[in-house]
């Protein structure tokens, strides 16, 4: 995105605020980019956000381990300085689509 990328924060919103701890989401989230934000709440938080938001999740029944999934939908939304939804693009979106239509938002 070039200097246009600099405009942009992204931030990750955990689903399972129970096992993303906060040390987790600081290891977890800057592999994916240094500037990336990790974001956890309550459970009630999350399950109110996630459904503000039409998010499906469903965390699964542990294995006799205790291991368990998180079943989502994984999307991005993209908000205007302002606080505005200004885009929604699914999660399995091409990258370069993505990079496209942001690209665009930056310019307006």
């Amino acid at each position: 995105m070039g200097q246009a990328g600099k405009r942009v924060q992204v931030l990750f919103i955990t689903l399972d605020p129970k096992r993303d701890t906060q040390d987790i989401l600081a290891q977890y989230v800057p592999a994916f980019h240094p500037s990336f934000i990790g974001l956890r709440g309550t459970d009630a938080e999350v399950a109110r956000t996630a459904q503000d938001f039409k998010v499906f999740f469903a965390l699964q029944r542990p294995d006799s381990s205790g291991i368990y999934t998180v079943d989502h939908h994984a999307a991005v939304f993209a908000f205007d300085p302002q606080g505005r939804l200004r885009l929604y693009m699914r999660g399995e979106s091409d990258s370069d689509a993505m990079t496209h239509d942001l690209k665009l938002l930056l310019r307006a």
